[in-house]
């Protein structure tokens, strides 16, 4: 319990889990011996053991992988997930998107981006690294110069 006090786990979760893992034992013993072993048995063993794995779950999750007392050498230790200390960077797109705009009336429009090339627009695949697309417009009471439909994909999101 030192090493569990150390990373500020608390006694009461410990000694909850305890009781749980020495009442699932009990029952696990119940479940094996043939003289008491029967369908309520068996029952009761692996209800205990749910609860026991989901509340083991929780706790770690809540206390020692969100922990910022645990170094990366204590993650590994514990053999719990390693923090990262740099994001993902997302992959650019390769290829080329269309898209068309249909206007429903009133300030609704419908975005469709298809594949730039035919094959693959036919076939109506999203075209790999494309998860979607930020729109902006602004409505003004004067006319804008651009016509409807042209747009300028927002670097680095969509290649051009």
């Amino acid at each position: 319990m030192t090493r569990l006090t150390q990373f500020n786990f608390p006694q009461t979760v410990y000694m909850q889990l305890e009781e749980e893992k020495n009442a699932f034992e009990q029952k696990l013993e119940a479940a094996e011996e043939p003289a008491t072993r029967t369908k309520v048995s068996v029952a009761e063993k692996n209800e205990a053991r749910k609860k026991l794995e989901s509340d083991i779950r929780q706790s770690v999750a809540e206390f020692l992988i969100r922990n910022h007392l645990l170094t990366n050498a204590d993650h590994e230790l514990l053999e719990l997930p390693i923090r990262k200390t740099t994001r993902t960077p997302v992959p650019q797109p390769t290829e080329k998107v269309d898209f068309t705009i249909e206007q429903l009336g009133g300030s609704r429009l419908i975005v469709h981006f298809h594949a730039h090339d035919e094959e693959r627009s036919a076939k109506n695949t999203k075209p790999s690294g494309v998860h979607g697309a930020e729109l902006v417009w602004d409505v003004s009471t004067r006319r804008r110069p651009r016509a409807l439909g042209v747009c300028h994909p927002l670097a680095p999101h969509l290649p051009v």
